[in-house]
Protein backbone atom coordinates (compact mmCIF):
# COMPACT_ATOMS: atom_id res chain seq x y z
CA UNK A 1 0.00 0.00 0.00
CA UNK A 2 3.40 2.30 1.06
CA UNK A 3 4.07 2.23 -2.68
CA UNK A 4 0.59 2.73 -4.38
CA UNK A 5 0.23 6.04 -1.89
CA UNK A 6 3.86 7.58 -2.47
CA UNK A 7 3.43 8.60 -6.13
CA UNK A 8 -0.21 10.53 -5.27
CA UNK A 9 1.45 12.16 -2.55
CA UNK A 10 4.33 13.14 -4.69
CA UNK A 11 2.24 14.42 -7.29
CA UNK A 12 0.44 16.40 -4.65
CA UNK A 13 3.54 18.02 -3.54
CA UNK A 14 4.65 18.55 -6.84
CA UNK A 15 1.30 20.53 -8.08
CA UNK A 16 1.72 22.65 -5.07
CA UNK A 17 5.20 23.79 -5.80
CA UNK A 18 5.84 24.07 -9.87
CA UNK A 19 4.66 26.44 -12.60
CA UNK A 20 3.66 25.65 -15.74
CA UNK A 21 4.86 27.16 -18.64
CA UNK A 22 2.23 29.25 -20.99
CA UNK A 23 3.67 26.96 -23.95
CA UNK A 24 3.94 23.50 -21.47
CA UNK A 25 1.29 21.38 -23.28
CA UNK A 26 4.04 20.62 -26.57
CA UNK A 27 7.22 20.41 -24.05
CA UNK A 28 9.08 17.80 -22.82
CA UNK A 29 10.54 17.13 -19.55
CA UNK A 30 13.63 14.72 -19.39
CA UNK A 31 13.84 12.78 -15.84
CA UNK A 32 16.97 13.68 -14.08
CA UNK A 33 19.24 10.44 -13.23
CA UNK A 34 21.34 9.68 -10.40
CA UNK A 35 24.13 8.02 -11.43
CA UNK A 36 27.22 10.18 -13.38
CA UNK A 37 26.73 7.67 -16.57
CA UNK A 38 22.88 8.22 -16.41
CA UNK A 39 23.41 12.03 -16.28
CA UNK A 40 25.82 11.84 -18.90
CA UNK A 41 23.22 10.09 -21.12
CA UNK A 42 20.26 12.12 -19.78
CA UNK A 43 22.31 15.29 -21.72
CA UNK A 44 22.98 13.60 -24.70
CA UNK A 45 18.90 13.08 -24.62
CA UNK A 46 18.47 17.05 -23.85
CA UNK A 47 20.87 17.50 -26.81
CA UNK A 48 19.41 15.75 -29.38
CA UNK A 49 15.73 17.00 -28.52
CA UNK A 50 17.27 19.94 -28.47
CA UNK A 51 18.65 19.85 -31.96
CA UNK A 52 15.39 18.18 -33.23
CA UNK A 53 13.70 21.65 -32.08
CA UNK A 54 11.39 19.64 -29.05
CA UNK A 55 10.36 22.23 -26.54
CA UNK A 56 12.19 21.18 -23.41
CA UNK A 57 10.99 22.11 -19.49
CA UNK A 58 13.68 23.71 -17.35
CA UNK A 59 16.12 20.51 -15.93
CA UNK A 60 14.90 22.08 -12.43
CA UNK A 61 11.59 21.04 -13.79
CA UNK A 62 11.80 17.30 -11.89
CA UNK A 63 13.64 17.51 -8.98
CA UNK A 64 15.98 13.92 -7.86
CA UNK A 65 14.03 12.87 -5.32
CA UNK A 66 10.36 12.94 -6.68
CA UNK A 67 12.10 10.35 -10.03
CA UNK A 68 13.32 8.40 -7.84
CA UNK A 69 10.29 7.68 -6.38
CA UNK A 70 8.82 6.80 -9.53
CA UNK A 71 11.10 4.56 -10.11
CA UNK A 72 10.32 2.78 -13.29
CA UNK A 73 6.59 3.62 -12.46
CA UNK A 74 5.33 4.70 -16.21
CA UNK A 75 2.20 5.52 -14.62
CA UNK A 76 3.77 7.97 -11.81
CA UNK A 77 6.23 9.45 -14.50
CA UNK A 78 2.67 9.99 -16.43
CA UNK A 79 1.07 11.99 -13.78
CA UNK A 80 4.07 14.56 -13.08
CA UNK A 81 3.70 15.08 -16.63
CA UNK A 82 0.11 15.92 -16.26
CA UNK A 83 1.27 18.36 -12.76
CA UNK A 84 3.93 19.96 -15.15
CA UNK A 85 1.41 20.31 -18.09
CA UNK A 86 3.82 18.56 -20.56
CA UNK A 87 3.22 16.71 -23.44
CA UNK A 88 4.92 13.65 -22.65
CA UNK A 89 7.78 12.46 -20.06
CA UNK A 90 11.14 11.14 -21.52
CA UNK A 91 13.32 8.57 -19.08
CA UNK A 92 17.11 6.77 -19.31
CA UNK A 93 17.83 4.01 -18.08
CA UNK A 94 21.21 2.20 -18.10
CA UNK A 95 23.31 -0.64 -17.55
CA UNK A 96 26.84 -1.77 -17.70
CA UNK A 97 27.82 -4.69 -18.82
CA UNK A 98 31.82 -5.27 -18.51
CA UNK A 99 32.74 -2.50 -21.22
CA UNK A 100 29.34 -1.82 -22.77
CA UNK A 101 26.82 0.05 -22.03
CA UNK A 102 23.05 -1.07 -22.30
CA UNK A 103 20.86 2.25 -23.23
CA UNK A 104 17.14 2.85 -22.78
CA UNK A 105 15.14 5.83 -23.74
CA UNK A 106 11.77 5.70 -23.04
CA UNK A 107 8.82 8.89 -24.41
CA UNK A 108 6.11 8.59 -21.78
CA UNK A 109 2.61 10.66 -23.13
CA UNK A 110 1.48 12.32 -19.87
CA UNK A 111 -2.27 12.26 -20.84
CA UNK A 112 -2.18 8.18 -21.15
CA UNK A 113 0.87 6.36 -19.60
CA UNK A 114 1.67 4.81 -23.18
CA UNK A 115 5.33 4.59 -24.36
CA UNK A 116 5.02 6.54 -27.80
CA UNK A 117 8.60 6.18 -28.93
CA UNK A 118 11.57 4.39 -27.17
CA UNK A 119 14.80 3.48 -28.38
CA UNK A 120 17.51 0.94 -27.23
CA UNK A 121 20.87 -0.41 -28.04
CA UNK A 122 23.94 -1.28 -26.58
CA UNK A 123 27.22 0.43 -27.34
CA UNK A 124 31.32 0.43 -26.21
CA UNK A 125 31.39 2.64 -22.97
CA UNK A 126 34.49 4.10 -24.50
CA UNK A 127 32.79 5.86 -27.65
CA UNK A 128 29.42 7.22 -25.95
CA UNK A 129 29.88 10.54 -27.00
CA UNK A 130 30.37 9.58 -30.62
CA UNK A 131 27.52 6.45 -30.58
CA UNK A 132 24.66 7.72 -28.47
CA UNK A 133 23.98 11.25 -30.70
CA UNK A 134 22.92 9.85 -34.07
CA UNK A 135 20.80 6.65 -32.23
CA UNK A 136 18.82 9.08 -30.38
CA UNK A 137 18.62 11.35 -33.84
CA UNK A 138 15.79 9.40 -35.14
CA UNK A 139 13.70 9.36 -32.28
CA UNK A 140 13.95 12.84 -31.10
CA UNK A 141 12.93 13.83 -35.08
CA UNK A 142 9.60 11.45 -34.61
CA UNK A 143 9.11 13.24 -31.58
CA UNK A 144 8.98 16.53 -33.12
CA UNK A 145 6.24 15.25 -35.74
CA UNK A 146 4.06 13.99 -33.25
CA UNK A 147 4.00 17.07 -31.23
CA UNK A 148 0.99 19.05 -30.70
CA UNK A 149 0.72 22.29 -32.99
CA UNK A 150 1.43 25.65 -30.96
CA UNK A 151 -1.31 27.27 -29.73
CA UNK A 152 -2.21 30.54 -31.90
CA UNK A 153 -0.78 34.22 -30.62
CA UNK A 154 -3.80 36.21 -30.32
CA UNK A 155 -2.44 39.71 -32.06
CA UNK A 156 -3.29 42.69 -30.87
CA UNK A 157 -5.74 44.79 -32.89
CA UNK A 158 -3.99 48.20 -33.81
CA UNK A 159 -6.41 50.85 -34.65
CA UNK A 160 -5.69 52.89 -38.12
CA UNK A 161 -4.03 56.38 -37.38
CA UNK A 162 -6.36 59.42 -39.23
CA UNK A 163 -4.67 62.33 -40.01
CA UNK A 164 -7.96 64.43 -40.88
CA UNK A 165 -10.49 63.51 -38.32
CA UNK A 166 -12.45 65.43 -40.77
CA UNK A 167 -11.91 62.82 -43.67
CA UNK A 168 -12.31 59.67 -41.46
CA UNK A 169 -15.04 57.83 -42.93
CA UNK A 170 -15.26 55.18 -39.92
CA UNK A 171 -16.38 57.31 -37.82
CA UNK A 172 -19.42 57.86 -36.97
CA UNK A 173 -21.37 60.93 -38.08
CA UNK A 174 -21.81 63.91 -36.09
CA UNK A 175 -25.73 64.85 -36.61
CA UNK A 176 -26.33 68.59 -36.71
CA UNK A 177 -28.31 70.46 -34.10
CA UNK A 178 -31.56 71.42 -34.77
CA UNK A 179 -32.22 74.72 -35.06
CA UNK A 180 -36.24 74.66 -34.47
CA UNK A 181 -35.79 76.04 -30.80
CA UNK A 182 -33.62 79.04 -31.87
CA UNK A 183 -36.81 80.01 -34.14
CA UNK A 184 -39.02 79.43 -31.64
CA UNK A 185 -37.44 81.64 -29.31
CA UNK A 186 -36.48 84.47 -31.87
CA UNK A 187 -40.20 84.39 -32.93
CA UNK A 188 -41.41 84.68 -29.43
CA UNK A 189 -39.27 87.90 -28.99
CA UNK A 190 -40.27 89.57 -32.38
CA UNK A 191 -44.17 88.88 -31.30
CA UNK A 192 -44.00 90.09 -27.69
CA UNK A 193 -41.91 93.33 -29.06
CA UNK A 194 -44.53 94.17 -31.85
CA UNK A 195 -46.99 93.48 -28.97
CA UNK A 196 -45.04 95.89 -26.20
CA UNK A 197 -44.56 98.52 -28.81
CA UNK A 198 -48.74 98.58 -29.59
CA UNK A 199 -49.68 98.58 -26.21
CA UNK A 200 -47.19 101.27 -25.52
CA UNK A 201 -48.34 103.65 -27.83
CA UNK A 202 -52.00 102.81 -26.64
CA UNK A 203 -51.04 104.12 -23.58
CA UNK A 204 -49.22 106.73 -25.16
CA UNK A 205 -52.76 107.57 -26.62
CA UNK A 206 -54.20 107.57 -23.98
CA UNK A 207 -52.14 109.47 -21.89
CA UNK A 208 -52.11 112.43 -24.71
CA UNK A 209 -56.08 112.53 -24.72
CA UNK A 210 -56.12 113.02 -21.09
CA UNK A 211 -53.53 115.22 -20.85
CA UNK A 212 -53.57 117.50 -23.45
CA UNK A 213 -52.04 120.73 -24.39
CA UNK A 214 -53.80 124.17 -22.67
CA UNK A 215 -55.95 125.98 -24.64
CA UNK A 216 -56.49 129.73 -23.48
CA UNK A 217 -55.30 129.14 -20.08
CA UNK A 218 -57.69 125.42 -19.98
CA UNK A 219 -56.60 121.75 -20.14
CA UNK A 220 -58.21 119.84 -22.91
CA UNK A 221 -59.02 116.06 -22.86
CA UNK A 222 -60.37 114.46 -26.02
CA UNK A 223 -63.05 112.40 -24.28
CA UNK A 224 -66.37 113.59 -22.09
CA UNK A 225 -65.78 113.54 -18.35
CA UNK A 226 -67.76 110.73 -18.05
CA UNK A 227 -65.48 108.71 -19.95
CA UNK A 228 -62.37 110.14 -18.68
CA UNK A 229 -62.09 107.30 -16.07
CA UNK A 230 -61.89 104.79 -18.53
CA UNK A 231 -59.33 105.83 -20.53
CA UNK A 232 -57.22 106.59 -17.89
CA UNK A 233 -57.76 102.76 -17.14
CA UNK A 234 -56.63 102.17 -20.77
CA UNK A 235 -53.79 104.55 -20.51
CA UNK A 236 -52.22 102.41 -17.19
CA UNK A 237 -53.15 99.52 -18.64
CA UNK A 238 -51.14 99.90 -22.15
CA UNK A 239 -48.12 101.16 -20.26
CA UNK A 240 -47.74 98.34 -17.68
CA UNK A 241 -48.40 95.36 -20.19
CA UNK A 242 -46.43 97.01 -22.94
CA UNK A 243 -43.59 97.46 -19.98
CA UNK A 244 -44.01 93.91 -19.40
CA UNK A 245 -44.57 92.60 -23.11
CA UNK A 246 -40.96 94.67 -23.77
CA UNK A 247 -39.34 92.92 -20.76
CA UNK A 248 -40.14 89.69 -22.45
CA UNK A 249 -39.37 90.11 -25.81
CA UNK A 250 -35.25 91.36 -24.41
CA UNK A 251 -35.43 87.42 -21.90
CA UNK A 252 -36.46 85.92 -25.26
CA UNK A 253 -33.89 87.61 -27.56
CA UNK A 254 -30.96 86.72 -25.12
CA UNK A 255 -32.22 83.32 -24.38
CA UNK A 256 -32.11 83.00 -28.83
CA UNK A 257 -28.30 84.72 -28.84
CA UNK A 258 -27.60 81.76 -26.06
CA UNK A 259 -29.02 78.97 -28.58
CA UNK A 260 -27.45 79.97 -31.23
CA UNK A 261 -24.11 80.16 -29.83
CA UNK A 262 -24.21 76.77 -27.94
CA UNK A 263 -25.80 75.41 -31.51
CA UNK A 264 -22.49 76.96 -32.86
Amino acid sequence: MATMLSPLVLVAALALSQTVPADSGRSVAVVPATSPLGQQLEEQVRLALTAARVPLQPASALREQEALQCENNKLCLALLGRVLGTFAVARVETAVVGADVALLVEVIESATGKVIREESFVTPAASLDVEVPPRLAPLAAELFAILPAPRPVAMARVEPKVENPALDLTAPAVQPRSSFPIWVTGTGAVVFAGASAGLLAVGASARNCLHGSPINGRPTVCVPQAQAASMQQRADLGVVTGTAAAAVAIGLTVTAIVQHLIAN
